[in-house]
């Protein structure tokens, strides 16, 4: 009889909902903090249908300093030199919208009495033609927010090129570049969101009853005696997960103060009897937020 050897896998429970599943979509100027896919779509902001997917890259420059006697890469001696950043997909819609963008450098008019929009490329790259974030939005099979990746200062590249075939649609391929702000060069031009579970909790801010606090209202969930607790930290402070045991943390009563200072991220939590997270709320403390002297 043969000795079952137990196969080493990385699959685990968590495996089926941490997929990004689906082509998604792509916009224009989409505001993460406002906008949802919905929305984003009757605001026009919908660059418009693709076909094959796309390609998100980030890839950084690498330069190793090399010393004498190392005979290999050394760890801390390497720098970031700069990054590329680029999206690419493949649109199957003929806007005048989308084939400005993709030109790089063009212009839109109307034209033949209003018939027609008049599409025409310049030979100048004005700041107006990079577009202050291209962005792709994803289906995660167990989540009900999208993933996100945003190229921001972005600019096509690739100019613009049409096969019109017989029995096809034609399409039009092209690939956004991510520009750094000359406000803030030092920082990528891109980012990504993934969703977290269990944001879900909502906690409304105001102005706290003494000198420096604020105060937030916050009720359990119904038929439940599910209590609060509140860290202060900032935006890399690690999210207790759903379902995780909350150690340390300040007991909260909804609506008693909480002293803080402007910028400080409140964690707010709702836990059950055994102290596992419910849900939470992460919230910057705004000025306006704080009882002055």
């Amino acid at each position: 009889m043969g000795i079952f050897k137990k196969r080493m896998t990385g699959y685990t429970k968590s495996t089926m909902i941490n997929r990004q599943t689906g082509a998604g979509a792509y916009f224009k100027n989409y505001n993460i903090e406002t906008d949802t896919f919905s929305s984003a779509v009757e605001a026009g902001k919908l660059l418009g249908a693709t076909q094959g997917g796309g390609t998100f890259t980030a890839k950084p420059t690498i330069t190793p300093i090399e010393i004498d006697g190392v005979p290999s890469a050394a760890m801390g001696l390497e720098e970031v030199e700069s990054w590329e950043v680029t999206m690419q997909a493949t649109f199957i819609e003929v806007k005048p919208e989308l084939i400005t963008k993709v030109l790089g450098a063009a212009t839109q008019v109307n034209a033949v009495n209003g018939k027609y929009k008049k599409i025409q490329g310049k030979m100048k790259i004005d700041l107006d033609d990079y577009e202050n974030n291209i962005t792709f939005l994803g289906d995660m099979v167990g989540y009900d927010d999208p993933v996100i990746i945003q190229v921001y200062n972005a600019l096509s590249t690739d100019g613009l090129s049409m096969n019109p075939q017989d029995k096809k649609s034609s399409t039009i391929s092209t690939t956004f570049k991510g520009h750094v702000s000359p406000i803030d060069y030092a920082v990528p031009p891109f980012a990504i969101f993934i969703p977290v579970k269990g944001a879900t909790l909502v906690a409304e801010y105001a102005i706290g009853e003494t000198t420096g606090t604020t105060k937030a209202t916050v009720t359990a969930i119904t038929g439940t005696s599910n209590t609060f607790k509140y860290i202060i930290g900032t935006e890399e402070t690690e999210i207790i997960e759903v379902g995780e045991i909350l150690t340390g943390g300040t007991t909260y009563t909804t609506n008693s103060d909480i002293e803080v200072s402007e910028g400080d991220v409140i964690y707010m939590f709702e836990l059950d009897d055994t102290n596992k997270v419910v849900q939470f709320n992460m919230h910057t403390v705004a000025k306006e937020e704080i009882a002055a002297v």
